[in-house]
């Protein structure tokens, strides 16, 4: 399978604005003040830690403007 994308050399800032204008570009990325994802983890490791279940089912938010994040 051919791969569609191209790549590029860029410094850590000049891939996060690649990134921002991969997705919409920062006028859409400043449109949204949270993010957040809805994880189901599980598998034999966590159990054999003795913490079966404890990401099971997650819901995980994180403010996009400021240090925040919540589960």
């Amino acid at each position: 399978m051919a791969g569609t994308y191209k790549a590029v050399k860029a410094s850590p800032p000049d891939l996060a604005m690649l990134a921002i204008e991969a997705h919409g570009g920062l006028e859409r990325w400043n449109r949204f003040s949270t993010v957040s994802v809805h994880g189901i983890n599980g598998g034999v490791f966590w159990g054999a830690k003795g913490k079966a279940g404890v990401l099971g089912d997650v819901t995980v938010t994180v403010d996009t403007r400021n240090e925040k994040v919540s589960h």
